[in-house]
């Protein structure tokens, strides 16, 4: 017999590879190629960084928070620090942004969380 949080466990990671296309605005994923592209262009992401991706593009322009990001991005908890996503976050604007010190597609919402824009 397999354990709740054994199931839990599977239903997130059918989640995480459930194929499709996932858009907002010209950004598209498509999860059965593992490929982003923006317009024509194709970005190429680490694995931590397209895990974000998902998450914020499947949340469809709700915020989602520092701790909601961790908990998702590493199941285990072997996170314990928000500055992390800092990080990561950081870098997915450098990949995705016309101008990451300025960012028009990937928000932050001050003491709450980020969320992803359609443009």
């Amino acid at each position: 017999m397999v354990t709740k949080v054994i199931k839990e466990e599977l239903l997130r990671n059918s989640d995480s590879i459930e194929e499709g296309i996932y858009c907002a605005g010209n950004l598209c994923i498509d999860t059965a190629a593992h490929q982003v592209t923006i317009g024509a262009r194709e970005v190429n992401l680490t694995l931590k960084e397209y895990e974000l991706l998902m998450i914020l593009i499947r949340a469809k322009s709700k915020v989602i928070t520092r701790t909601q990001l961790l908990s998702e991005l590493w199941r285990a908890g072997h996170l314990e620090n928000d500055r992390t996503i800092n990080v990561h976050i950081c870098r997915l604007r450098r990949k995705i942004e016309s101008d990451p010190a300025h960012p028009t597609r990937l928000l932050l919402v001050r003491r709450v969380g980020y969320k992803l824009r359609e443009i």
